[in-house]
């Protein structure tokens, strides 16, 4: 029983002593970057937008040529000639045509570097749109497993400035700013498969990458000049300073005294260059300023200007400005470029409603970095003489019956179509002008080709003639209506006259005309185009463009005192409208639909148009210290090591409590 005892705790100790290696292994194992299954990568967040550059998975057919852009200097050539001087001339797409014996190489869905231990070769490049301000953000995969004991290699991975890079034949590091490299012993690294970075005269080994494939990652600040980097998804450093002050338009990748035999596969995968700007759209308001402090105010129907200028260290998507208008809704109208210049414009007639307009002018650039920062205001606010809520320059009838200038006229109103003459019109519509009941004028007006103004209209009528003046605004021939006292002579006037005196006593100068004979002529005369007839009480006289009739009364009417006629009446005018038919959809208000033009008819929830939320801004920090990209896998390596230790550690707990129970005594016989 005894030794069965002694096994177990034998057994136990063996036990706690592999859990407490396998602990130190693991601890051991985190502070050394290993191999990854191929593709892994970092997870991105979704807030940023990152936009391709260059992007090549190798997903094609095998092949000898890469083609994509990729352009090669291949192993045998040893002429020292560039990356320019070894592109076939005829090739299509600046794609480099190789030989079959080419030491780079597309094999299942990989690119296979092939060397021959040659010093810098094979060496390709691809380029790529140049960007002066933001973030770019590289990563690809390569396989980093050795399997031979060559110290003296390298491998090589660069962005730089194509026009300045020279064959790393001649330089490893001329116009190259992030400068990563790959190596042995015999290559300013104290341990083998050490990544590390090029600055100026001095390499910098940051981590030990082997044992098969890693994604790496660097994160560049354009604006700062520094890089940050990362292998499977652990950030190894930041703010590594750039190698050299260029511009970054070319990646390239080259392998030094590597040989086939010393290292498995030697692939290359997943290559992937984006970018993404964390600037916002600078914005200037150029029209309309906001009159708040200003006395001038903008009309209906008036063009209006809305323009802004803006720039970007980016392409532009696009520029526009939300109108909120007097009555809450709200439409977009959408800015173009001008030509040679930043500015961003529109036109806007103004619609038919006065108050206060807001303006809220926003520009977004290619990364969605959006800018709506800029907002003004502006008053229109139109003169309404008849206060019916139109504003003067849309309004087709200015003024009402109160604003006629008149003379003589006991009880004066009007009619538009049998109904008040009141609000606005369009279209043809029949106007009466009356005394109490009697008409006095009535002709028909166009609306919708000329407005009418009753302020600008004079109307006088006595016992022996009545005289109109309507300003010009009548196009086509009016009716005018006189009481017949009792004439021996009748003259028509057809000119613009401002009173009875501009018609001549003996009805002989020029647009007179004489109708004496249509006195007592039921069946009328017509002269001179103009028509007359007598009913009897009262002439009417046809087709006068402007207005102006006057008789001679008998003198037996005179000694009578004549009748008709009256005293001015301007003090005394406030007679209910003939008729009491509902306004037709011709008169009165603008409906609101219609007041305004290309507005959406989207309900607004603006409560205070005076306090317009624009959106925030966008930060402008440089990402610093965050290993993002635009993938979404996520290395299993640190879940495994993390699993172990667990496993490690609740073995040892066991032991020890196991331990401390101790083990059971015998029973005494």
């Amino acid at each position: 029983m005894e030794e069965k005892e002694g096994t177990s705790s034998f057994i136990l100790l063996v036990v706690a002593f592999f859990a407490l290696a396998l602990l130190f292994l693991v601890l051991f194992i985190q502070g050394t970057i290993t191999g990854a299954v191929v593709g892994l990568t970092i997870t991105s967040e979704s807030s940023i937008f990152w936009n391709d550059l260059l992007s090549d998975t190798f997903n094609r057919n095998d092949n000898t040529t890469l083609g994509q852009g990729w352009l090669e200097i291949s192993s045998g050539d040893d002429s020292g000639e560039s990356e320019t001087d070894s592109i076939d001339a005829n090739s299509s797409d600046s794609e480099q045509q190789i030989n079959s014996d080419s030491d780079v190489k597309i094999e299942h869905n990989r690119l296979v570097f092939d060397p021959q231990s040659k010093k810098n070769r094979p060496v390709i490049t691809n380029s790529f749109s140049a960007k002066s301000s933001g973030i770019i953000n590289w990563s690809f995969v390569f396989n980093f497993q050795r399997t031979g004991n060559d110290k003296d290699y390298e491998f090589w991975m660069q962005l730089g400035e194509n026009d300045s890079m020279v064959d790393p034949k001649t330089s490893d590091k001329q116009g190259v700013a992030v400068n990563l490299k790959w190596g042995g012993t015999k290559n300013n690294f104290t341990n083998h498969s050490s990544l590390g970075y090029v600055f100026g005269d001095t390499t910098t080994k940051l981590a030990i990458v082997n044992g098969g494939n890693a994604s790496i990652q660097v994160l560049v600040s354009l604006e700062n000049k520094t890089f940050n980097l990362s292998i499977d998804g652990i950030i190894i450093e930041n703010n590594l300073n750039f190698d050299n002050d260029v511009t970054i338009d070319t990646v390239r990748f080259y392998t030094d005294k590597i040989n086939q035999n010393d290292f498995n596969l030697r692939e290359l995968d997943n290559v992937i260059i984006s970018h993404t700007e964390s600037n916002i759209p600078k914005l200037t308001l150029l029209s309309p300023l906001s009159d708040l402090s200003l006395s001038a105010n903008y009309n209906v129907t008036q063009l209006l200007e809305i323009a802004v200028n803006v720039t970007d260290d980016n392409l532009l998507q696009e520029v526009n400005s939300q109108i909120i208008y007097p009555n809450g809704t709200t439409s977009t109208i959408s800015l173009s470029l001008v030509n040679g210049t930043n500015k961003y414009n529109s036109s806007f007639i103004i619609p038919h409603l006065q108050g206060r307009y807001y303006l809220n002018f926003s520009a977004a650039d290619e990364y969605q970095n959006v800018n709506s920062t800029q907002t003004t205001s502006f008053l229109v606010n139109s003169s309404d003489i008849d206060s019916d809520g139109i504003p003067d320059e849309v309004d087709t009838l200015r003024g009402n019956w109160r604003n006629v200038s008149i003379e003589g006229i006991n009880n004066f109103n009007i009619t538009i179509a049998g109904n008040e003459a009141n609000g606005s019109f369009s279209g043809i519509n029949e106007l009466g002008f009356y005394d109490g009941l009697n008409l006095l004028i009535n002709f028909s007006h166009n609306f919708s080709s000329h407005s009418l103004d009753f302020s600008r209209i004079k109307i006088s009528v006595a016992a022996n003639y009545i005289l109109i003046n309507l300003s010009q605004q009548l196009e086509t021939g009016k009716i005018i209506y006189l009481t017949d006292n009792n004439f021996v002579n009748l003259c028509v006037k057809d000119a613009e006259i401002s009173s009875v005196s501009g018609i001549s006593d003996n009805c002989n100068t020029e647009n007179e005309t004489d109708f004496t004979l249509c006195l007592g002529n039921s069946t009328g005369i017509t002269l001179n185009g103009i028509s007359c007839y007598d009913e009897g009480n009262r002439i009417k006289v046809e087709n006068l463009r402007h207005s102006a009739i006057k008789g001679t009364i008998s003198s037996s009417s005179s000694s009578n005192g004549g009748s008709g006629g009256g005293s001015s009446s301007n003090n005394n005018r406030d007679v209910p409208v003939l008729g009491n038919a509902p306004q037709t959809e011709n008169s009165g208000q603008i409906p609101n639909s219609d007041l305004i033009s290309g507005a959406d008819s989207i309900s607004s929830d603006v409560g205070n148009q005076g306090n317009i939320d624009p959106a925030g801004t966008a930060s402008n920090q440089v990402l610093s210290g965050a290993a993002v990209n635009r993938f979404t896998e996520k290395s299993l390596s640190p879940y495994i090591l993390d699993g172990v230790m667990i496993v490690s550690i609740l073995l040892i707990v066991l032991i020890v409590v196991y331990s401390i129970r101790g083990h059971p005594r015998k029973k005494k016989k």
